[in-house]
């Protein structure tokens, strides 16, 4: 089962659920595997956006702590 599938099943849980502002339930979403191919490219985009944000992050902490050595090592 993939993330998309699971965040839909859960969301459909929700979705039936939850009562709408004048407390009536909600009627039925549509199919959990229609919404699951829907939504997978843009789970794997959001994913991939994710794991380059945090890619991004290190190189830079990384770039700011060699610095950091290399000006240490120069004063020396």
């Amino acid at each position: 089962m993939s993330i998309a599938e699971n965040l839909v099943r859960m969301a459909k849980v929700l979705y039936r659920t939850s009562p709408n502002c004048h407390g009536i339930h909600i009627q039925e979403p549509p199919d959990a595997s229609m919404l699951a191919a829907k939504l997978e490219p843009v789970v794997i985009i959001v994913i991939i956006l994710g794991y380059g944000a945090i890619s991004v992050i290190i190189s830079w902490l990384v770039r700011i702590y060699l610095r950091e050595v290399f000006n240490q090592v120069v004063s020396q």
